[in-house]
C-alpha cells in the first residue's frame, strides 16, 4: 500500500471485486445512507491500522471486507429504530442487537466470504471484558479482526452525525477510547490507534463536504 490508505474506488484492488459487493453496499446505501457512508469510513480506519500493525496485503484485504460489511445486518433493522434520537426502548435494542448476526448469514448467503471475515461482522459488538453481544467473548478469544473493527467503528460513530450522541471532537473520541481499554476495547489496538490520528483525521474533511460513492 506503500503507506496510503485504499482508494475504495479501485476495486480491482479487492479480492473478491465482483458485482457481489458492490451490489450489496449498493443497497445498503438505498436504505441507509448513513451506515453506507459508516461503514465506508469504518473500511478506510481498519486500512489506516492494518498498515501500521505490518498485515499483509492478503490480511488487509480480508479486514477491509469485514468492516465495509460490518453493518451489514441493520438491511433488516427498520429505519426508525436505526434514526431513533430517544434511547432504544427495551424491544428496540433486542431486535438491534440482532444485527450482527443478521449480517453474518447474509452475507455468507450471497458472497464465498471465508470465517475470518465473516467473524468480523459476527463479532465486531463484543467486549474486552466479556459483556458484549452476540457471543460474550472476552479478551483474545475475540478474533484480532473484530477488535480492530470494534475501535474503528466505534471512533467513527463518536465523530460523525448520529441522532443518539453528541458530535465529539477526533480527541474527545480518542480519550473515550482510552477511557475503556480493558473494558470494551484491545488497549493494544487502541494505542497502535493513537498513533495513526492524524492521518485518520485525514479521511473526514472531504467525507464531510462531500459524500463520495466509492462503489455505486
Amino acid at each position: 500500500m506503500n503507506g496510503k490508505i485504499l482508494d475504495f474506488r479501485k476495486k480491482s484492488r479487492l479480492k473478491y471485486h465482483d458485482d457481489g459487493l458492490a451490489n450489496i453496499l449498493a443497497i445498503l446505501k438505498r436504505k441507509h445512507v448513513e451506515t453506507y457512508h459508516h461503514s465506508v469510513r469504518v473500511g478506510r480506519i481498519s486500512q489506516a491500522l492494518a498498515h501500521i500493525l505490518k498485515f499483509s496485503q492478503e490480511e488487509q484485504e480480508k479486514l477491509l471486507l469485514g468492516c465495509l460489511l460490518h453493518d451489514i445486518g441493520k438491511l433488516m433493522i427498520p429505519n426508525d429504530i436505526l434514526d431513533s434520537d430517544k434511547r432504544l426502548t427495551e424491544d428496540q435494542w433486542r431486535i438491534m442487537k440482532l444485527h450482527p448476526i443478521i449480517g453474518t448469514e447474509l452475507v455468507s448467503s450471497l458472497l464465498p466470504l471465508s470465517e475470518e471475515i465473516l467473524s468480523i461482522i459476527r463479532h465486531h459488538h463484543e467486549r474486552w471484558d466479556g459483556t458484549g453481544y452476540p457471543a460474550g467473548l472476552k479478551g483474545e478469544e475475540i478474533p484480532l479482526n473484530a477488535r480492530i473493527c470494534a475501535v474503528a467503528d466505534a471512533f467513527d460513530s463518536m465523530v460523525s452525525h448520529r441522532p443518539y450522541n453528541d458530535l465529539k471532537s477526533f480527541e474527545e473520541a480518542l480519550q473515550e477510547l482510552q477511557e475503556h481499554v480493558e473494558t470494551q476495547f484491545d488497549t493494544a489496538i487502541v494505542i497502535k490507534f493513537s498513533c495513526i490520528l492524524n492521518r485518520v483525521r485525514d479521511i473526514y474533511p472531504q467525507e464531510r463536504r462531500e459524500q463520495t460513492d466509492y462503489f455505486v
